[in-house]
């Protein structure tokens, strides 16, 4: 777990730096067709240990002061999204840590920065794990006989807009109010746009968009694989 793999790092010496909290699993369809335990493992993956990570590495670095902490949201973090629910509670989990730790430390010394990508369509595997295809997300008009498809990124523009968050964390003025970092003029224009919406409705659109890339048997309108 996350305790094992700072002591590892300790036992060997390491002086960790800088800290990139990027693991997270999710689970897509209707919050009812997985088990509970599914839930347990991706609660544990990606919220508990951020926390755990985070207490183990900020007081040498308060210390010091001196360190960078990078924290990778989502999009799904700015309102709810039906059919990937609990996995959008998480990176909202992330989010609003990753902004309350920027207001305690951001002024001593350790840089927070935080990155909410959208979809990435990686080819690896989060989706197998999440049950979806992240490349069939977009809204159905039409009755479904035309698909809008949702904007998604690539993988390696995502990894790079994320390091370079990282070597910026601590060092935009404070005056300004934000450690969010966007990984692209894409995911910028979107926070916008949700920000015109109310939650409900946008929640609503949320799940339009979902749905084709989730299999019917977990409620979604995407093909079932198995």
């Amino acid at each position: 777990g996350a305790k094992t793999l700072y002591e590892d790092c300790t036992k060997k010496g390491l002086d960790i730096t800088a800290l990139a909290l990027c693991a997270g699993i999710a689970k897509a369809g209707e919050f009812a067709s997985w088990p509970a335990e599914e839930y347990e493992t991706m609660t544990a993956i990606n919220l508990s240990s951020t926390f755990v990570l985070c207490r183990s590495v900020l007081p040498t670095m308060l210390e010091r002061r001196r360190g960078k902490i990078l924290f990778v949201a989502s999009q799904t973090a700015y309102a709810p999204v039906p059919l990937f629910a609990a996995y959008a509670a998480t990176k909202a989990a992330v989010l609003s840590f990753a902004e309350a730790l920027d207001a305690e430390v951001g002024h001593r010394g350790v840089g927070i920065a935080v990155v909410t990508p959208g979809g990435v369509a990686s080819g690896g595997n989060f989706d197998a794990t999440a049950g979806m295809n992240v490349t069939k997300l977009g809204l159905g008009l039409f009755g479904g006989r035309i698909l809008l498809p949702y904007p998604y990124e690539r993988s390696e523009d995502v990894a790079r807009a994320a390091a370079h968050a990282l070597d910026r964390a601590g060092d935009l003025p404070r005056l300004w109010p934000s450690p969010v970092q966007f990984t692209s003029s894409i995911t910028g224009a979107l926070t916008s746009f949700r920000g015109v919406l109310p939650r409900w409705l946008f929640a609503r659109l949320q799940g339009y968009v979902m749905a084709p890339g989730i299999p019917k048997s977990k409620g979604g309108s995407g093909e079932d694989t198995s």
